[in-house]
Order: structure tokens, then C-alpha cells, then sequence
């Protein structure tokens, strides 16, 4: 799923199939959803998720 940023409000929350709050999305460089989470991430699952998308083939 590629998340549109001209979604707002409800029709975002439906789009994106968030059910809970927070919802954590980490995004790819194209903008599509590569990771969530519901309910507050800790610093150290979001670096772990974020780490693959940094890395440079």
C-alpha cells in the first residue's frame, strides 16, 4: 500500500487500516508502507525497523 498524502482525517485512518492509536507507519523512499505498529513502538523497534531502509545496495 503507497500512502497518500492528500488523505487526511477519516478517510487516511480507513485507507491506511488503523485501528488503534498510535499507529506507527514507517514508510519506504517510494512512500509505500513498509512497517507498522500499533501501539507505541519502543526507540529500539523503531531503529530495527528502520535500519534495512537505510542500508545502501
Amino acid at each position: 500500500m503507497r500512502a497518500s498524502s492528500t488523505v487526511t482525517g477519516v478517510d487516511a485512518v480507513r485507507e491506511l487500516d488503523s485501528r488503534r492509536t498510535p499507529t506507527v507507519l514507517i514508510l519506504d523512499s517510494a512512500g509505500r508502507v513498509a512497517r507498522r505498529a500499533s501501539g507505541l513502538p519502543t526507540g529500539a523497534d523503531v531503529r530495527s525497523a528502520v535500519r534495512p531502509l537505510l542500508e545502501v545496495s
